[in-house]
């Protein structure tokens, strides 16, 4: 079996430097000012690098369109709340009411979370590997539904995490394959959808993740290798799971393949 060569980013700054410490040694696939092609206008790999860390207006508003058609088909399909819900007492609780007391009512206040069996963290991996025949927006449906779903799932009390990666047969000419991963969110951190959307970004992939075939030593192969589809099954996606429930996103190009994805989710999760 090929070796896979792997690298794992903490977050798209520490990915930006990796990738940018390659460029300064001489390393580079080069064509960042291909603006059809990458969906974004460049004059090379610094502006790259300045414009990743920005916000970027017209993605987030195309996103917030995105997201604003996926919302509409979430309201059937939400799983159970994991959220603390007060519920009253004649006998005891957390706290007292003191007007309710007064008024003959139930009047202690106990805070309880509704059981199932799913796990409280999830980790939802989105693909961002894309034929060359693809347009760039096609590339955020995939980001999209990633980011609904985080949002709408910490809404019901889980924590989630979010991770982007790439994954090619053959991306070095030594035969090697790529995976290339960053967490784009922790499970600690609020779901921000203007930080989140440079990364589920056509312009993102076709940039900085093909410089970051450059950060190995071999040399990539021109057409940075074959796609390969990722599942939950998939080692090299566990791995970046630890112990929490792994959700895959791959193969949604348009909306009618993105509500599909988000009602398959939900619904697994009731």
């Amino acid at each position: 079996m090929r070796r896979i060569r792997k690298q794992v980013y903490d977050s798209i700054q520490e990915m930006v430097e990796a990738c940018d410490a390659a460029y300064k040694a001489g390393r580079s696939h080069g064509g960042f000012d291909r603006q059809r092609f990458i969906g974004r206008a460049f004059t090379g790999w610094d502006d790259v690098v300045a414009k990743v860390g920005e916000h970027w207006p017209e993605g987030l508003d195309l996103v917030q369109e995105m997201l604003f058609e996926l919302r509409n088909v979430t309201g059937q399909a939400r799983p159970r709340s994991r959220v603390r819900r007060g519920r009253w007492s004649a006998d005891d609780g957390d706290e007292i009411d003191v007007d309710r007391l007064r008024a003959g009512q139930d009047c202690w206040r106990q805070m309880v979370r509704e059981e199932h069996d799913a796990p409280q963290t999830l980790c939802l991996v989105f693909s961002l590997c894309t034929s060359a025949k693809r347009k760039s927006a096609e590339v955020l449906w995939r980001g999209a539904v990633a980011i609904i779903l985080a949002d709408l799932l910490e809404a019901c009390g889980y924590r989630v995490e979010l991770w982007a990666v790439n994954y090619c047969t053959s991306g070095y000419r030594d035969g090697s394959s790529a995976f290339q991963a960053v967490q784009l969110k922790a499970r600690e951190s609020p779901v921000d959808i203007a930080s989140l959307v440079n990364g589920i970004a056509g312009w993102f992939y076709r940039t900085v993740v093909f410089q970051s075939y450059h950060v190995e030593k071999p040399k990539p192969t021109k057409g940075l290798g074959r796609c390969m589809n990722i599942s939950e099954d998939l080692p090299l996606v566990r791995e970046l799971a630890g112990d929490a429930r792994v959700l895959t996103i791959d193969g949604v190009w348009d909306r009618s393949a993105a509500e599909a994805k988000v009602q398959a989710v939900m619904s697994s999760l009731r």
